[in-house]
């Protein structure tokens, strides 16, 4: 997209089946990333996360409706997200993830991971513990903010 201005707006539309709720929305633009020791072992390499920019956290910033759609219903969220002031080229990727403990897994579509040692009725009543939760992300979006026409990797992120 040409943003010649500085200033990119971006709508996002989060649509989810209830069976895969999500509390977070991440936002990383020309993301930098860090360096953590996940296992603690000095013989492991460090692992690299992302940074993300902006993010937000159901019932502080983020809402999440549940739609009904003919005899059924989703899960679904919009945010609009304004960057101002930006001088180089950018990307962009949102991330949508349920976190661990705060939004239920994917069991049963994706039985993986779920504590063996709960009672099986919890599994049930739709409250197993651990289990994969929902993840998504967008493809890149381009944003040509010097007006060239094509994108152009930031020099901060092309010396990587």
């Amino acid at each position: 997209v040409a943003a010649a201005d500085g200033h990119v707006t971006l709508e996002i539309r989060v649509q989810s089946p209830t069976w895969a709720a999500y509390d977070e929305v991440a936002i990383y633009r020309n993301a930098a990333s860090t360096a953590t020791d996940e296992d603690g072992d000095p013989a492991t390499p460090p692992y690299y996360k992302p940074i993300p920019e902006r993010v937000h956290t159901r019932g502080t910033d983020l809402t999440v409706e549940t739609v009904a759609v003919g005899g059924a219903s989703r899960l679904e969220s919009t945010l609009t997200e304004t960057f101002e002031g930006l001088t180089e080229d950018a990307w962009f990727v949102v991330l949508v993830r349920g976190t661990p403990g705060v939004s239920a897994p994917l069991f049963p579509v994706i039985p993986n991971d779920v504590d063996p040692s709960q009672d099986p009725s919890d599994l049930v009543t739709g409250v197993p513990r651990g289990g994969v939760t929902a993840l998504a992300l967008t493809n890149p979006l381009f944003a040509d903010l010097d007006g060239n026409g094509r994108f152009d990797p930031p020099p901060s992120i092309a010396r990587r």
